[in-house]
């Protein structure tokens, strides 16, 4: 995973079946790509935890986090907390920063959906 271009850094746990990877500023790797590495490499992707920048899209009635830089978007997970869900839905149309966790969706013709557990405005410009 060192090698894919737009990695910074990895740490890989056998112990823990864990990787965690350190992607570069303005990067254009995507999870499907990253997932497909892993099982490439003999392992079985599980859950991602991820920090990005984000644009908050409302789609027929829907909210969805559009990873920027990629263009993923992505429902939201229905164990979203009630507060979370107001806070993106505040932001609809606006770029923050997003926590949270995506899944491998259960079945491949859907859609990974993301459990967004923190999100936070990017504040722009230069205040004095």
């Amino acid at each position: 995973m060192q090698k894919l271009a737009g990695v910074e850094s990895v740490k890989v746990s056998l112990n823990e079946g864990r990787a965690r990877l350190v992607l570069k500023t303005g990067n254009a790797l995507t999870m499907a790509q990253l997932r497909k590495v892993v099982e490439q490499n003999g392992f079985t992707p599980k859950q991602a935890g991820v920090v990005a920048e984000a644009e908050i899209v409302a789609k027929d009635g829907l909210l969805q986090v559009r990873i920027l830089g990629v263009s993923e978007t992505y429902g939201l997970e229905p164990t979203t907390a009630g507060s979370v869900a107001a806070e993106l839905r505040k932001h609809a149309g606006r770029t923050v920063r997003v926590e949270g966790v995506i899944a491998p969706p259960a079945d491949k013709m859907q859609k990974p959906l993301m459990q967004v557990t923190s999100v936070r405005e990017i504040r722009t410009g230069t205040g004095g």
